[in-house]
């Protein structure tokens, strides 16, 4: 018990530390360890971490438990217990709603120190735990309507935040949507728009089945050809030479082939261009001569089914003697058709 105490209070005494930027495992501990703080080379971005070992994890959230229901819930317990309660269970809603109205309640200088100490700890958790509704949630409000918090944002840092959030765990709806309300609602200048459809597209060549960082493409490339002198012709093809090059890395992800719709659906509507060039090369997918490999048959059938899907959608999408959006050439239409039942058949 004693020894579970002594980490406690180590564990709260580092958490205090302003330096403190990230709480991780300290996996190599020694049985006799204790909580410690240990400074990040300034290469690595600097700070502390706080490097607790595996086995006083469980003894420090018994004694947070305990100290919890000590103080009658989260109305008595002081703000390093309830930090220390939301880096156990982060999506403990009432934890951040008492820092929210201390927030609110507070004025002045006080309401601007606990609103930037609010966002460093909100770094901190999401570091730690970077999936977490709740802890993006706070977030949210923090960086839209938090009074007291405007001087202590910065944009730079919450899409640095975000993006790391995104690739420590694959598929983060939650960071993507954070990052999209950044790109439509905080506004990011129109100078930076390019830079950073570059960067995340970067990011998203090495993730290509992660659809929310396609879908926060697909919004910032929306929110590029919008503006005022946008040259939509170069920004849709860059945008197609990116799908081009992740189909041609994974194309059995069918996130890739959403993402050719959207592309082709932008083509139609702002170039009154037909999709022959995407059909073109779904019709390459769907015409491959099968592979010998026996292990290779089943990937070879979902890229033909892919493949298939969007070209019945294309074809559904341009109909026949359709003026608007444009016809398709009839010799790639009539191309198409004779090769899909082969998909129906052999799928």
């Amino acid at each position: 018990m004693a020894a579970a105490s002594a980490a406690y209070d180590d564990f709260i005494t580092a958490l205090g530390d302003p330096r403190v930027t990230e709480v991780e495992d300290d996996v190599y501990a020694e049985p006799e360890a204790q909580v410690r703080v240990v400074e990040v080379d300034a290469a690595d971005g600097g700070g502390c971490v706080i490097a607790v070992p595996p086995a006083l994890q469980k003894p420090i959230a018994k004694t947070a438990l305990f100290k919890l229901k000590a103080a009658g819930g989260v109305g008595g317990a002081g703000d390093e217990l309830v930090r220390l309660m939301l880096l156990i269970n982060p999506e403990w809603s009432p934890g951040w709603i008492k820092f929210q109205r201390a927030i609110a309640a507070a004025a002045g200088e006080e309401q601007v120190r606990r609103a930037g100490a609010l966002l460093r700890f909100s770094t901190l958790l999401l570091h730690r735990h970077p999936k977490s509704h709740e802890g993006w949630k706070t977030r949210r409000w923090l960086t839209q309507r938090c009074p007291g918090a405007a001087a202590a944002v910065a944009r730079d840092t919450e899409i640095d935040l975000a993006l790391h959030c995104c690739g420590a765990y694959y598929r983060n709806y939650y960071a993507w949507g954070y990052l999209i309300e950044l790109v439509t609602e905080a506004g990011v200048p129109a100078a930076e728009h390019e830079a950073l459809l570059a960067r995340v597209r970067t990011w998203a060549q090495e993730r290509p089945s992660d659809h929310s960082a396609l879908v926060f493409l697909e919004t910032l490339a929306e929110r590029v050809l919008e503006a005022d002198g946008a040259d939509v012709a170069a920004v849709l093809g860059r945008a197609a030479a990116f799908a081009e090059e992740l189909l041609d890395r994974r194309p059995t992800h069918e996130s890739i082939w959403s993402h050719l719709r959207w592309l082709t659906l932008q083509e139609s509507a702002r170039l009154a261009r037909p999709p022959a060039a995407r059909l073109s090369t779904a019709l390459a997918y769907l015409t491959r001569p099968a592979p010998k490999d026996a292990l290779l048959m089943k990937e070879h059938a979902e890229v033909a089914l892919s493949a298939g899907r969007y070209c019945r959608w294309v074809l559904a999408h341009l109909p026949s003697g359709a003026t608007s959006p444009p016809q398709l050439p009839a010799a790639l239409r009539a191309e198409v058709e004779a090769h899909l039942p082969v998909v129906r058949v052999g799928v």
